[in-house]
Protein backbone atom coordinates (compact mmCIF):
# COMPACT_ATOMS: atom_id res chain seq x y z
CA UNK A 1 0.00 0.00 0.00
CA UNK A 2 2.74 2.35 0.00
CA UNK A 3 3.07 3.03 3.54
CA UNK A 4 6.42 2.32 5.24
CA UNK A 5 5.99 0.25 9.00
CA UNK A 6 6.96 2.54 11.69
CA UNK A 7 9.07 1.08 14.40
CA UNK A 8 7.42 -0.37 17.36
CA UNK A 9 9.49 -1.07 20.29
CA UNK A 10 8.79 -4.99 21.44
CA UNK A 11 9.52 -7.06 24.07
CA UNK A 12 10.24 -10.94 22.95
CA UNK A 13 8.89 -13.95 24.45
CA UNK A 14 10.77 -16.86 24.63
CA UNK A 15 10.68 -20.49 26.00
CA UNK A 16 13.29 -23.00 25.79
CA UNK A 17 15.72 -20.97 23.69
CA UNK A 18 12.36 -20.49 21.14
CA UNK A 19 10.71 -17.73 20.17
CA UNK A 20 7.21 -17.86 21.09
CA UNK A 21 6.08 -14.56 20.09
CA UNK A 22 6.51 -10.42 19.78
CA UNK A 23 4.68 -8.37 22.24
CA UNK A 24 4.13 -5.09 21.51
CA UNK A 25 4.94 -3.09 24.67
CA UNK A 26 1.90 -0.65 24.17
CA UNK A 27 -0.88 -2.10 22.17
CA UNK A 28 -1.30 -0.71 18.69
CA UNK A 29 -5.41 0.86 18.62
CA UNK A 30 -6.82 1.39 15.23
CA UNK A 31 -9.57 4.51 15.18
CA UNK A 32 -12.15 4.27 11.84
CA UNK A 33 -14.75 6.33 11.82
CA UNK A 34 -17.10 5.13 9.11
CA UNK A 35 -19.38 7.65 7.87
CA UNK A 36 -19.20 7.88 3.58
CA UNK A 37 -15.51 8.52 3.83
CA UNK A 38 -13.93 6.20 6.31
CA UNK A 39 -11.17 8.12 8.65
CA UNK A 40 -8.46 5.93 10.40
CA UNK A 41 -6.27 7.04 12.58
CA UNK A 42 -3.47 4.39 14.63
CA UNK A 43 -1.86 4.87 18.17
CA UNK A 44 -0.13 3.35 20.85
CA UNK A 45 -1.85 3.67 23.76
CA UNK A 46 -1.66 1.99 27.16
CA UNK A 47 -5.06 0.26 27.62
CA UNK A 48 -8.42 0.43 26.62
CA UNK A 49 -9.13 2.94 29.12
CA UNK A 50 -6.83 5.26 27.78
CA UNK A 51 -8.43 4.22 24.13
CA UNK A 52 -12.02 4.77 25.47
CA UNK A 53 -10.97 8.47 26.47
CA UNK A 54 -9.01 8.95 23.24
CA UNK A 55 -12.56 7.67 21.16
CA UNK A 56 -14.20 10.22 23.34
CA UNK A 57 -11.94 13.15 22.41
CA UNK A 58 -11.99 11.58 18.30
CA UNK A 59 -15.91 11.80 18.59
CA UNK A 60 -16.21 15.39 20.17
CA UNK A 61 -13.88 16.44 16.87
CA UNK A 62 -16.26 14.64 14.73
CA UNK A 63 -19.38 16.56 15.63
CA UNK A 64 -18.68 19.41 13.93
CA UNK A 65 -18.09 17.28 10.33
CA UNK A 66 -21.81 15.60 10.84
CA UNK A 67 -24.09 16.99 8.32
CA UNK A 68 -27.86 16.18 8.16
CA UNK A 69 -27.51 14.75 4.69
CA UNK A 70 -25.56 11.49 6.91
CA UNK A 71 -27.57 10.15 9.59
CA UNK A 72 -25.56 7.07 10.38
CA UNK A 73 -21.83 6.38 11.43
CA UNK A 74 -19.97 4.59 13.60
CA UNK A 75 -16.32 5.10 15.43
CA UNK A 76 -14.66 1.26 15.66
CA UNK A 77 -11.35 0.76 18.28
CA UNK A 78 -9.75 -2.19 17.03
CA UNK A 79 -6.59 -3.34 19.38
CA UNK A 80 -4.14 -4.88 17.64
CA UNK A 81 -6.68 -6.07 15.08
CA UNK A 82 -9.32 -6.86 17.36
CA UNK A 83 -12.21 -5.33 17.85
CA UNK A 84 -12.79 -3.98 21.64
CA UNK A 85 -14.96 -0.59 20.94
CA UNK A 86 -17.82 0.31 18.34
CA UNK A 87 -19.94 3.26 19.02
CA UNK A 88 -22.80 3.64 16.40
CA UNK A 89 -24.31 6.99 16.10
CA UNK A 90 -27.54 7.48 14.14
CA UNK A 91 -30.57 10.13 13.76
CA UNK A 92 -33.73 9.89 11.89
CA UNK A 93 -36.27 12.06 10.67
CA UNK A 94 -39.61 13.11 11.17
CA UNK A 95 -41.48 13.47 8.50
Amino acid sequence: MGQQETFRPRLLCIRNQQIIRWFPLMPLYTFTISAGEDFSDTQDLPDDEAAWQQAVRTLKDAESALSSGKLSWSLVVEREECVCLRIDVGAHRKV
